[in-house]
């Protein structure tokens, strides 16, 4: 039996460039141990996923996209929204440009797990650099490109992060243990955003639906009426205060409560305390996740795991970022998103 299965489970549209929008890509995989993967295109069943209107906003995805030993896995993102492109062709074309950028980098690693010690999103960016040239070109709308890694830790306590998510404007529901954040304009500076939902089982977690459940015990997973540390800085608390300045989020709430009392694994406590302590409100709100998203992935900056880690510079143009990309705005001065 593998040790563990990260499959993508579903695709949320938080902020549609059309109405609606038909989007579809590339998804590529990358391991510590090197071993080259095929790319992954979507929607695999149709040309593509038609997502925006009310109830309508959540595509349930059931694709393995690795499988095997508890190691470091990268994930890394191309989404397309189609205006008038051939759709077969630039599926082609997305997963030769994102699978030769990997197959470079795994080349270039200088042993196990070098790929991984890189930032994936400058490989990935590397790939769409053709994909913008080439897709543009035939009248369709690449995003910006988006990777992740799960490392070894994050996939070993997968199961404390697994909960249900249902998206404000559509009646399905999801189970999924982490999010990607996608977002970007396209080349009428409409903006779009989505999350790519991802399950992360081990051995131990629970089957998907309509396989049977593990009999061992599940010492990891959270039982549902497990209550949350309190006093001061508990998650409750720091989730209430942070909506007093203007950051409230588009995840779960129990999700984030679980990453905001998890120093040891997310960057969430550690620049939640930050943004505290500008002791600031904005004008309008942000995500909290897409705040952490956008700063973990500028080039060169470790995520944070204390105060002490977190870089003020590169925390305010996340937020301003965060700012600017729900509101459809393009304010360049952080001190112009605060109340005074």
């Amino acid at each position: 039996m593998d040790d563990v299965q990260i499959w993508w489970v579903g695709l949320a549209c938080m902020q549609r460039q059309d109405d609606p929008d038909q989007v579809f890509g590339s998804l590529q995989v990358v391991t510590a141990d090197m071993q080259p993967r095929q790319p992954i295109p979507f929607p695999p069943d149709r040309d593509f996923y038609t997502l925006g209107d009310e109830g309508q906003r959540l595509a349930e995805v059931s694709i393995p996209v690795y499988s095997g030993p508890v190691q470091d896995v990268g994930v890394m993102l191309t989404l397309i929204e189609h205006d008038s492109g051939d759709v077969s062709a630039e599926k082609k074309l997305i997963s030769q440009a994102i699978s030769a950028a990997a197959t470079a980098a795994l080349t270039s690693a200088t042993g196990p797990g070098g790929i991984l010690a890189k930032p994936l999103i400058d490989v990935v960016a590397g790939a769409v650099v053709k994909i913008g040239v080439d897709v543009l070109g035939l009248g369709d709308d690449p995003y910006p490109p988006a990777a992740s890694t799960f490392t070894r830790d994050m996939i070993l306590s997968a199961n404390e992060r697994r909960k249900p998510y249902k998206h404000p404007h559509d009646p399905k529901t999801i189970t999924s243990t982490d999010i990607v954040n996608v977002s970007g304009k396209d080349q009428g500076d409409d903006i779009g955003q989505y999350h790519f939902h991802f399950d992360v089982r081990l051995s131990t977690s629970p089957s998907p639906p309509g396989q049977p459940q593990p009999n061992q015990p599940q010492p990891n997973q959270p039982q549902p009426n497990q209550p949350q540390p309190t006093g001061p800085g508990a998650p409750a608390d720091v989730v209430v205060a942070l909506n007093r300045m203007g950051v409230d989020f588009s995840v779960e709430e129990g999700a984030l409560r679980s990453w905001l009392a998890n120093s040891t694994f997310t960057p969430y406590p550690a620049i939640a305390q930050a943004l505290l302590n500008m002791g600031r409100t904005l004008t309008a709100p942000v995500y909290l996740d897409v705040v952490v998203w956008n700063y973990e992935h500028t080039p060169g900056v470790a995520s944070p795991r204390d105060l002490a880690g977190v870089r003020d510079d590169v925390l305010k143009a996340a937020v301003l970022e965060a700012y600017n990309v729900r509101h459809g705005q393009q304010v360049k001065d952080f001190a112009q998103i605060l109340k005074p």
